[in-house]
């Protein structure tokens, strides 16, 4: 799998290319794309609905979008790319990653909830255009 095939990590892809001085982005970057490499790409439903037996590449997939996206907040928390920010200061990067590794699948999305990756921000979704306002 590559970052191309998971929209946040090609929008995380995109800020680091824009910011490739930034030894910890690239630093993080290289540790995402290398656990996203060892897994397959996500498949379509028309794949999984054709061959049955392909969905067990779907836990491997999931697998390393987990591990990738912990090390992404990891990276984001310590090149202060977090907003609002979660600690009063920046912590070292292997600091982050042992914290955003120690937590369980739950206790990584309560702490990450209220947050928001900067590279995100700026980027409306498009269901969110789609809402009715009322």
């Amino acid at each position: 799998m590559k970052c191309s095939d998971v929209p946040s990590f090609a929008r995380f892809e995109a800020h680091v290319r824009k910011n490739s001085e930034d030894p910890i982005l690239v630093r993080g970057f290289h540790e995402v794309a290398a656990a996203l490499s060892a897994a397959p790409r996500p498949l379509t439903s028309i794949e999984m609905a054709m061959d049955p037996a392909q969905m067990f590449k779907l836990k491997e997939s999931c697998e390393a979008v987990e591990r990738a996206t912990r090390i992404m907040w990891a990276c984001a928390a310590a090149s202060d790319n977090i907003e609002p920010a979660m600690w009063e200061e920046v912590p070292d990067y292997d600091s982050a990653l042992h914290y955003f590794n120690q937590l369980t699948d739950l206790e990584l999305m309560a702490a990450t909830e209220e947050h928001r990756l900067a590279w995100e921000i700026n980027r409306q979704s498009p269901m969110l255009s789609q809402r009715p306002t009322h």
